[in-house]
């Protein structure tokens, strides 16, 4: 799952807002949910009530990743990408 900073949520128009591009078909529904409600801060005891679950919920992600996947992936992804001869490395 890739992590967005909160300045690229609060970008992002959800899809009551008619928005809803990429971002909302590569998450299922129920994290979208939680990710809506982290994301969007009303004021800064909104943020300070938030926050805690964010980090708590990072924690909990980054927990399950499995890090010899995600440098499989990386170096899949590099090695296509050099067959292809496309070796610079701000493209990988």
């Amino acid at each position: 799952m890739r992590v967005l900073a909160s300045t690229e949520m609060s970008s992002l128009p959800s899809p009551s807002q008619g928005g809803g591009g990429l971002f909302y078909r590569e998450f299922p529904p129920e994290i979208l949910r939680r990710l809506e409600h982290l994301a969007f801060v009303k004021d800064p005891d909104d943020l300070a009530a938030k926050y805690p679950q964010a980090i708590a919920w990072f924690r909990e992600a980054i927990e399950a990743v499995d890090e010899r996947l995600v440098r499989h992936h990386i170096f899949e992804s590099r090695d296509a990408t050099t067959d292809l001869g496309n070796d610079h490395p701000a493209r990988w």
